[in-house]
């Protein structure tokens, strides 16, 4: 059985903010993380399995997405996920566990 989790988080600036929790009880299969923020405004600097900071992680820009799925031959990460950003933004977070 899949289990699918749809979200919408604000981060707090310059504070390393947990988006996703390590799973245990499942697997995770799918991740995919979007941020909401406008052309021109702030990075979100994501890290797994440690505290984000900047220039720290994978980085995304401005209305750009990250997909780790099991669709592409890659296993997505199983341990916390966290995100930086200098400012304010929203973030999307579209998560597939199964078991």
């Amino acid at each position: 059985m899949r289990t699918v989790r749809n979200a919408s988080i604000s981060l707090s600036a310059t504070t390393s903010t947990v988006i996703s929790e390590e799973k245990m009880a499942g697997k995770r299969v799918v991740l995919e993380i979007s941020s909401m923020e406008a052309v021109g405004g702030n990075d979100v600097f994501v890290s797994v399995g440690e505290e984000a900071g900047a220039s720290k992680g994978r980085r995304i820009q401005p209305g750009q997405t990250i997909t780790w799925s099991t669709d592409g031959g890659y296993i997505p990460p199983q341990l916390r996920v966290n995100a930086y950003s200098a400012g304010t933004p929203t973030l999307t977070i579209y998560e597939e566990i199964e078991g």
